[in-house]
């Protein structure tokens, strides 16, 4: 899920720090010098030359493997797959898909 944060606006800088403030990883990229974002451990919150925002973490999915090893077609979050073993406590396994965030 990609929520991209309007860090022109005072409202998007107090939510880019504020998601700081709870945890959440910041990344950051010079204005005149770099298109690249990088990890920032302790952000300067220099505004005027830099550029700010929440790493965005990957995307889990499963998909369950049928008893003939068959891959289903539903995909399942994290929440949807431990709710699904709860009410089908039968070995079931799973396929475990994680997104690869670029740039």
């Amino acid at each position: 899920m990609d929520t991209k944060i309007d860090t022109s606006t005072i409202e998007g800088k107090i939510a880019v720090m504020q998601a700081f403030k709870e945890g959440k990883k910041i990344e950051n990229r010079h204005r005149a010098l770099s298109d690249t974002w990088t990890g920032c451990c302790a952000p300067s919150w220099n505004w005027h030359s830099y550029d700010y925002r929440i790493k965005r973490e990957p995307e889990v999915l499963y998909r369950r493997v049928h008893k003939d090893g068959e891959p289903g077609v539903l995909w399942y979050t994290q929440e949807q797959k431990d709710r699904f073993e709860r009410s089908q406590p039968a070995a079931n396994k799973w396929t475990k898909f994680v997104e690869v965030v670029e740039n």
